[in-house]
């Protein structure tokens, strides 16, 4: 198939080897290894060591790759949702705003329903009572 071979580079070359996703703002280690931010920082904080087990490193020492940042962000992925049945594809950086409006998403979160409240008697214009509900039409 055509661009397979391209596939397989990116897969390899721009893909985090800690979460096993697309670099998300990638830092570099002093040995030249790349990794996800949010994968290296904790890791780097806690193990004092390269994922891959080359060399000691310090937070200090991780540094942002601002252009492998800006090829990342112009990759065309598959929506988040595409087992849901969403069929769009939108460059990474496009991603978060098109998940927040993607039909094919979890539904919105709803307030919470409120607790049914006994009603409030009110004069009628009859004389009779009538009762208020709170946060409920009948």
């Amino acid at each position: 198939m055509p661009g397979e071979g391209g596939r397989r580079w990116c897969r390899g070359w721009l893909q985090c080897k800690l979460c096993g996703r697309v670099l998300e703002e990638p830092l570099s280690a002093p040995c030249g290894h790349v990794f996800c931010a949010g994968c290296l920082l904790p890791w780097a904080a806690r193990r004092r060591l390269c994922p891959l087990r080359c060399r000691p490193l310090a937070v200090a020492d991780l540094r942002p790759v601002l252009p492998l940042r800006s090829l990342v962000q112009k990759l065309e992925v598959k929506c988040d949702y595409s087992p849901r049945g969403c069929g769009r594809t939108v460059r990474l950086r496009e991603l978060p705003a098109h998940l927040a409006a993607c039909r094919y998403g979890p539904p919105p979160s709803r307030p919470a329903e409120p607790e049914p409240r006994s009603g409030v008697p009110l004069p009628g214009r009859s004389g009779t009572t009538k009762s208020l509900s709170f946060g409920r039409t009948e």
